[in-house]
């Protein structure tokens, strides 16, 4: 009989984990050790989880080794917390019996474990190649590995594959493929069991990561993935309709305008909470046209003085016919100095000012031209 497992239940230890990051992955699994903890029989239990066609199935499992100690060697118990594994081989050096199964996606295929000493104390270690593959028909066939029943293995490993658009190859495959070689996917693996399955179940979900739940963690899991848990955060309005209301109501003075301290430009005015178009005035004549930015301000004391230079000079155009070369162009240059201020500041008054001095200057040097011509011409007559 197959384990049960519910939907919610599973999903739940994998925010636990994950958060919502849980769904990015093609397959999700999901092992429950038994309390009762029996060695080499399949009294263990695996959730696997395809996004592709969304639908999960669970497998009758073994999360221990077959046996704690084979004669001096002390075999791996994988530990509980998060392992990521990919498609690849088991027994992927040995032609004679290797076939697609799961291997640990680490450097070396190192996972942590725990063993156990000639005294049946368990101390921390390191094990390689703790695979997930078929197990015997009467035996977990495990020395440290995760396994499926031999008759169930088929449809799991089928089942994960789909996930990656694969048809997994079954049986023995004494030419190895170089994809399986460098593997495919990143799987991750929960392994838990029933008592941390439990608590996980009780613990409301606002108290993931809480301070008494890190310390949990710390003592139960390895590997554990740091997220960020969002809770929803609902503001409520204590009088909604009112404020609506308010809001609808408001009218928004049109010739409003702000300022921008940083660039000293004028904002447009704001538009209605609504968005709708703000009322016209009723007399044309009174509509607030935007003023083109101006430069000119009370704090700017130099452009304040080049706008009175400017006009003074502005004045004098007409005199400038009397003036000598030298001052002409002196005149010149400094208007277009002047031009070139109004160009930064973007004031045309300042621009225009310029451009006026600019041609009587020109004009001056054509009309002096043409004198001096006329003297040539009624000197060399004489």
């Amino acid at each position: 009989m197959r384990p049960i497992i519910k939907e919610r239940s599973a999903e739940k230890v994998f925010r636990y984990f994950f958060g919502n990051k849980w769904e990015k992955y093609e397959i999700v699994e999901l092992a429950i050790r038994n309390g009762a903890n029996k060695i080499n029989i399949f009294d263990d239990e695996l959730y696997v989880w395809n996004s592709k066609t969304k639908t999960f199935k669970t497998f009758n499992w073994n999360a221990d080794p077959s046996a704690y100690r084979i004669g001096k060697e002390s075999i791996a118990i994988l530990r509980t917390g998060v392992h990521f594994y990919t498609i690849s081989y088991h027994h992927i050096g040995e032609n004679a019996k290797r076939y697609v199964a799961l291997r640990p996606n680490t450097p070396g295929n190192a996972v942590p474990v725990w063993r156990m000493d000639a005294n049946g104390k368990l101390y921390l270690s390191t094990g390689y190649a703790v695979n997930q593959h078929a197990g015997g028909d009467r035996t977990t066939g495990s020395r440290g590995c995760q396994t499926a029943p031999r008759a169930q293995f088929p449809e799991f490993i089928q089942f994960v594959g789909s996930a990656f658009g694969l048809k997994i190859p079954l049986g023995v495959q004494r030419k190895s493929e170089k994809r399986f070689l460098d593997g495919i996917g990143n799987i991750p693996y929960i392994l838990i069991t029933q008592e941390q399955f439990d608590y996980i179940q009780d613990l409301p979900e606002s108290e993931f990561d809480s301070p008494a739940d890190l310390k949990y963690q710390l003592q139960n899991f390895v590997n554990v993935p740091k997220v960020e848990h969002v809770q929803p955060v609902i503001v409520t309005n204590p009088d909604a309709k009112q404020t609506i209301d308010e809001l609808e109501a408001e009218e928004l003075d049109p010739s409003a305008q702000r300022e921008d301290t940083e660039n000293s430009a004028v904002v447009p005015p704001v538009e209605p909470v609504n968005n709708e178009p703000p009322p016209a005035a009723a007399d044309e004549s009174q509509t607030v046209i935007p003023q083109t930015p101006s430069t000119e301000q009370p704090s700017n004391d130099f452009l304040n003085t080049c706008l009175e230079k400017a006009r003074v000079v502005s004045d004098s155009v007409s005199k400038v016919s009397k003036s000598s070369w030298a001052v002409t162009i002196l005149k010149g240059a400094g208007a277009w100095l002047l031009m070139m201020v109004g160009v930064v500041k973007e004031n045309w008054e300042i621009i225009l000012v310029a451009a006026v001095i600019i041609l009587a200057v020109i004009w001056f040097i054509k009309s002096s031209k043409d004198r001096a011509t006329e003297r040539t011409i009624v000197q060399l007559e004489k």
